[in-house]
């Protein structure tokens, strides 16, 4: 039986609520971080969500934007101009998703990325921070 979560974790002093879910009868899987699109958490986010958690994934939708800036235009493009001009800040938010995902009983320890055009910028940083901490994990 799936089941779903609302969970709140911090980017530093950002207060952030992702959605989990996941079917805690399936044993350790694989987890999958959902990032939302430009509008933010969503119900398409966290339909993703539901949909990857009924194949077998435990699956994390975050927040890349945090408290009081979803139906906020003003404030969801100066959160999206933020991570193109500061790329460390990207990989803060998205590593604080990782983190949420990592601590979770349900994950085996692999981890992936999903997300739809202007997410890609997103996806791939968590693919290079996954790439990095992998390299880290063969060279010890």
């Amino acid at each position: 039986m799936l089941e779903t979560k609302t969970i709140t974790y911090r980017d530093g002093e950002t207060h952030l609520t992702g959605f989990l879910a996941a079917d805690p009868a399936a044993g350790q899987r694989p987890g999958v971080l959902v990032v939302h699109g430009g509008a933010g958490l969503d119900d398409h986010a966290k339909g993703r969500a539901r949909r990857l958690a009924a194949l077998g994934l435990v699956a994390f939708a975050c927040d890349m934007y945090g408290e009081g800036v979803m139906g906020n235009r003003e404030r969801v493009m100066g959160c999206i101009s933020q991570f193109r001009n500061d790329p460390h800040s990207l990989f803060r938010r998205t590593q604080a998703g990782i983190e949420v995902l990592k601590a979770h009983p349900l994950i085996d320890g692999r981890i992936a990325a999903v997300g739809t055009h202007t997410e890609l910028l997103t996806s791939c940083a968590v693919y290079q921070r996954l790439h990095e901490a992998h390299a880290q994990k063969l060279s010890a």
